[in-house]
């Protein structure tokens, strides 16, 4: 994804599990030389799936057909992407490592006030254009 699709992507040691229908994510940055950062969290989902409805800040955040990507020449790239619309749950998480926002000076504390999860969405990308 950094490479081929210029994503701020980076190296990380990560696991997931599962117990039941909660999910169990753990990971923490390795490049050498950079802040460690990690995230943990345990997540589940509280409702059957369904499609967010148009116009609701579900559909806003999730319904997104393209994707940005800046070069690192500094271009801007745009690829189209298709997938039918998220089978999104209302979710509940505990979160007790998330330094990924600090060195933005920006500290997240508490529970999520807007989480969802989706088991799976398979999803089709055209190449990147400028």
């Amino acid at each position: 994804a950094r490479q081929f699709w210029y994503l701020p992507y980076h190296h990380a040691h990560m696991s997931c599990a599962t117990d039941g229908e909660a999910v169990i994510y753990h990971s923490q940055r390795t490049r050498r030389g950079a802040q460690t950062v990690q995230f943990a969290a345990t997540y589940r989902p509280t409702t059957p799936p369904a499609p967010a409805q148009s116009g609701s800040l579900e559909h806003f955040f999730t319904e997104r057909y393209c994707l940005y990507a800046r070069h690192r020449r500094g271009t801007i790239l745009r690829c189209d992407v298709h997938h039918v619309p998220w089978p999104l749950q209302t979710a509940e998480a505990e979160i007790p490592a998330n330094t990924m926002t600090v060195s933005l000076n920006l500290h997240l504390s508490g529970p999520p006030q807007c989480l969802h999860f989706a088991r799976r969405l398979d999803v089709v990308a055209w190449p990147l254009t400028k």
